[in-house]
């Protein structure tokens, strides 16, 4: 489906704030900025959030100040802080995440344990997943069924692994 966006953008009327006192909110991007942001960024240009009382910052992974700091390698002193993370963490407002990964988030350890605050997913960005598994076409694999046997690689969410060993 198209969408003109630079039209949809001058549809956008938001509601006008009563008060005067400026809330600060942070959301957490999952990725560095790209089209799946571009709404939160278009606003941000456009003065809607100060119009409602919001003064908003948005992470990228790729700021050093964001907090995104870690390893992805298991057993490390150091994890990576993932969007939900930094939201239990009380660093983000809003953490923006994959589907899996708000379930994974929110899914007991491997010992059967719930060791982190719950979190509840309040919107969604996307109308489907952007969630793949991509290879080469040359590659003969045409199915997850091919993949068995094959190094993957992926960025190391916890619960990933499980998914791709049941497809």
């Amino acid at each position: 489906r198209y969408v003109n966006l630079k039209r949809a953008c001058r549809t956008v009327t938001p509601i006008e704030r009563k008060n005067t006192e400026m809330e600060t909110i942070t959301v957490a991007l999952d990725w560095t900025p790209n089209t799946n942001h571009i709404g939160f960024y278009v606003a941000l240009q456009k003065g809607y959030y100060e119009k409602v009382g919001l003064r908003v910052r948005l992470l990228s992974p790729g700021e050093s100040t964001s907090g995104y700091e870690g390893s992805y390698q298991e057993g490390s002193s150091d994890s990576y802080q993932t969007p939900c993370a930094l939201v239990a963490q009380g660093k983000a407002t809003f953490g923006i995440n994959s589907p899996e990964g708000c379930i994974g988030w929110n899914s007991p350890t491997e010992a059967g344990e719930y060791d982190r605050p719950r979190l509840t997913a309040v919107a969604a960005l996307l109308q489907g997943s952007d969630s793949a598994i991509v290879t080469t076409k040359d590659s003969g694999i045409t199915s997850p069924k091919g993949l068995d046997g094959k190094i993957y690689a992926s960025y190391a969410a916890r619960y990933e692994g499980r998914i791709v060993q049941r497809m």
